[in-house]
């Protein structure tokens, strides 16, 4: 191939035209970002222009005349649009402040590291992490090369392996930097909120086989409700019913599942059931002291999921906890989008195109945009959650915490155990159960190998919803809603009224929840997760508003605790 052939259309600094090109985005540049002091600018500049000399060598070409759309000229002003809005998104999300990122304090108020996560690490009898093993995460975060990483120290006879903590260290081209929005600390392991926690837990697996339409009507979460009530710094919804037991702090009415995880799904042409195979009742993980340090030290499970064999509905927590061990962490709100588009749901009304006579959205502010949109901000949302996991808080997970209760409790150790948490029911209930005070799993392998908190399925299920908010109408009501029969097996009508908005914002809180009743998370993950997943898709709508043609867009939307957003 002739090297030159395209010649005449490259912009390299050895045409005509490169010397136009090499100044347009430096006087761009001043008159967008006036503020900025000239060495930015010059260091600007410098950029591009080795950027120009980078294409140039390389021999980068454009295609011949034939092939563009319009004269060069119109190219070239499109090049400079795109490079201004670029460049005021970019100061924009810059010129924000920074919050300082601070944590609870227990890696320095314990030693031993016993508040942190450690699990893939070597562990002593008492579940204590090898203090050279969490060192050396330490070393890799403080001084984050490649190779620090890699030197992370695994237990010896350790299968699983740390879950990306590099992702904590990714740049993001839309919305916030990953730590431009701060998660406040979590609560201290000594605590009595940690405490209430863990006893919130504890129930959650007690229960994790009881119908959610039989909370309140049987004993088990008739004792959960009356023991959460007396923990005195229980931060869920208060006081503690049968109408509000392991749910989120919003959307509380209505089947204790959302109508997206419910409905058929519109898939194109496909219509597809929801009905899940459910692992079988009764069965749980890591209640053995033995397996329990096995698996702290990131070995591969004894025991394995027995199944039902019957694809039924989700009607209890063990089949929500089933889901939120498998899924895609987007699945659940792409499947909202998919049901919302397939009943014709109205778009939110700051749509550009609600209104109009003679167009519909598409590639923008229609279908394709809505089911890329609300997919694509999963992984900026884990940047996010990965950044303050692995950077900032690195707090250990429900099981870990457990297995210290189970020392103390037996005798072997005395670790900094509120008295909660020793003395709860909960606790009393699980030992007389399994004679262990461990917390038990859903899942074989108990919680994945990266910190607790925030929750990755809490952050991107807030990001989500948020996205969906903000291109639905989230007041109008979902057409014949429905629940569950008692076996799972069939849907029933539900009487009353039902919204886009409401059921969203359960969605997000279900999938969230669902992790905790299977062991591997806190409320407060939960709680503090969604507020942070709504604030990064916030700055990402801020950041998008100003790419459109279609003119000004404000995103109207009501916030989870139900304040009106304007964006």
């Amino acid at each position: 191939m002739d090297d030159n052939k395209y010649a005449k259309y490259n912009r390299g600094p050895n045409t005509g035209s490169a010397g136009a090109a090499a100044s347009v985005p430096l006087i761009v540049t001043l008159s967008i970002i006036g503020a900025l002091v000239l060495s930015m600018v010059v260091v600007t500049s410098i950029t591009l222009w080795n950027a120009q000399q980078t294409n140039d060598r390389l021999n980068t070409v454009l295609p011949p005349t034939a092939l563009l759309v319009g004269s060069c000229p119109t190219a070239e002003s499109r090049r400079q649009q795109a490079y201004v809005t670029r460049a005021n998104v970019a100061f924009g999300q810059y010129a924000r402040s920074v919050p300082c990122q601070v944590n609870n304090g227990d890696e320095q108020s314990f030693p031993t590291f016993i508040g942190q996560f450690t699990k893939g690490m070597l562990h002593d009898s008492l579940g204590i992490v090898s203090p050279s093993y969490y060192n050396s995460l330490l070393t890799a975060v403080s001084n984050p090369a490649p190779s620090n990483f890699a030197a992370i120290l695994r237990a010896p006879n350790a299968t699983f392996k740390f879950v990306n903590p590099q992702a904590s260290l990714a740049t993001d081209l839309v919305g916030s930097n990953s730590l431009a929005l701060i998660v406040p600390p979590a609560p201290k392991f000594n605590s009595a909120e940690q405490a209430g926690e863990y006893i919130e837990n504890a129930w959650m697996s007690i229960c994790r086989d009881v119908p959610f339409d039989q909370y309140g009507l049987e004993p088990l979460t008739i004792a959960a409700i009356n023991e959460l009530n007396t923990v005195t710094d229980f931060k869920g919804p208060l006081p503690v019913t049968a109408a509000n037991l392991f749910r989120g702090k919003y959307s509380n009415t209505g089947p204790y599942i959302s109508q997206f995880m419910y409905l058929n799904v519109s898939y194109g042409v496909n219509q597809l059931s929801q009905k899940i195979d459910c692992p079988i009742a009764g069965v749980n993980f890591m209640t053995d002291w033995g397996e329990f340090l096995r698996v702290q030290n990131g070995e591969t499970p004894a025991a394995s999921l027995t199944f039902n064999g019957t694809a039924r509905y989700l009607i209890c927590g063990r089949d929500i906890s089933h889901y939120v061990h498998y899924d895609m962490l987007f699945q659940a709100y792409h499947t909202a989008a998919m049901i919302l588009l397939g009943l014709n749901a109205p778009y939110n009304p700051s749509n550009p195109y609600v209104l109009s006579a003679n167009q519909v959205g598409f590639g923008t502010f229609g279908g394709p945009m809505v089911s890329t949109f609300v997919t694509e901000i999963g992984t900026r949302c884990l940047h996010g959650a990965w950044a303050s996991k692995w950077l900032v808080h690195r707090r250990l997970r429900p099981e870990a915490y457990a297995g210290f209760v189970d020392r103390t409790k037996k005798g072997f150790a005395t670790f900094p155990v509120h008295s909660q948490a020793l003395n709860s029911n909960a606790a009393t209930y699980l030992n007389t159960t399994y004679n262990s005070y461990l917390l038990p799993q859903a899942f074989p392998e108990g919680s994945p190998l990266h910190p607790s908190y925030p929750a990755g399925h809490a952050t991107v299920g807030a990001c989500c919803v948020t996205i969906l908010k903000a291109l639905f109408d989230g007041s109008w009501n979902i057409p014949s809603p429905v629940q569950p029969d008692s076996t799972g097996l069939n849907l029933i009508p539900y009487v009353g009224s039902l919204t886009v908005e409401h059921e969203l914002n359960k969605l997000a809180t279900n999938i969230g929840i669902g992790r905790n009743i299977a062991g591997v998370h806190w409320r407060s993950d939960l709680q503090e997760s969604q507020l942070f997943g709504e604030q990064i898709a916030i700055a990402t709508l801020r950041d998008y508003k100003n790419t459109f043609n279609e003119g000004s867009i404000t995103w109207q939307f009501k916030a989870f605790d139900g304040t009106v957003l304007y964006v």
